[in-house]
């Protein structure tokens, strides 16, 4: 595979976004922007406010981005692969939190489990 070459399959894809987010402080400012995000969406919704759509971008991307730039001062991988990348920032809450933070012990195996 070439150096700016993408996996094709998802595990291995996974695979490397975990790679791109092995920090743990990178990880939560990613869940809390993905839920920040959900959360203004729903907020859109129900205030039927397009303004609320503009900041779930901002908070959601935004402190995404500031964990890559200034945590583990990498790029993005939503730059190269928006809609895997997309899938990821959902499955990495998904595994944080419901399945009780067992992404961040080492010995855990997170290609098992999928959504």
């Amino acid at each position: 595979m070439e150096p700016n070459e993408l996996p094709t399959e998802s595990d291995a894809f996974w695979q490397l976004y975990l790679q791109e987010h092995s920090s743990a402080c990178n990880r939560w400012l990613h869940v809390s922007g993905t839920l920040a995000s959900v959360g203004l969406v729903a907020l859109a919704i129900c205030m039927r406010n397009a303004w609320y759509l503009v900041a779930a971008s901002l908070i959601g991307y935004g402190l995404a981005w500031f964990g890559h730039a200034f945590v583990e001062r990498n790029r993005p991988l939503s730059l190269r692969s928006p809609w895997r990348s997309f899938k990821c920032d959902y499955r990495l809450p998904y595994l944080m939190l419901v399945k009780g933070g067992m992404i961040q012990r080492p010995h855990y195996d997170v290609g098992k489990h999928r959504i």
